[in-house]
């Protein structure tokens, strides 16, 4: 049987779009649900256009 803490793991969430942004050559954006649709598709051409890595958090 697997037993699970009723808090959650203890200690700070690690924020992906923070962590990638420290290496300096990465593009990062953030989309959500129900953002406008022209936002969106404004993110996923600007990371396809980008020399270098991208990385859209949805």
């Amino acid at each position: 049987m697997v037993k699970f803490a009723a808090g959650g793991k203890p200690g700070a969430k690690k924020e992906l779009g923070l962590i990638a942004i420290t290496y300096g050559n990465v593009y990062v954006a953030s989309v959500a649900m129900g953002a406008r649709d022209e936002h969106t598709l404004k993110a996923f051409l600007e990371a396809e256009a980008y020399d270098g890595p991208s990385l859209i958090i949805a």
